[in-house]
């Protein structure tokens, strides 16, 4: 397990590196899945640019997820990246089906 207070640092790491990321959503309701750069990270929510460009954006409140360090998915694997994935970060919401994946792409 990842503390909220480790996520956060990492992800802050991300921002101020500009990492080139791929983040996966996933829930009952919803898929969404996109190459970004981490916007801006605060204790209990994180943003990402989508894309490109720094026109399209993303949200997440992190309140009450629980975080982990774990392979990226086969489904992920298989998507069709311009690299590979290094890491993925697991990022699950207690309370809800609310599960988002940001992996870390090679350069």
């Amino acid at each position: 397990m990842v503390s909220i207070d480790e996520a956060v640092l990492l992800l802050r790491g991300y921002r101020d590196g500009q990492d080139p990321l791929r983040v996966a959503v996933r829930s009952s309701t919803f898929e969404f899945s996109g190459f970004c750069t981490v916007h801006k990270v605060e204790d209990d929510a994180v943003s990402f640019w989508i894309g490109e460009g720094k026109d399209s954006a993303i949200s997440f409140d992190l309140t009450d997820c629980l975080f982990d360090f774990r392979d990226v998915p086969l489904e992920e694997s298989d998507a069709p990246l311009k690299r590979k994935s290094e890491s993925c970060l697991g990022v699950v919401r207690r309370k809800d089906d609310f599960e988002l994946l940001i992996m870390l792409l090679m350069c």
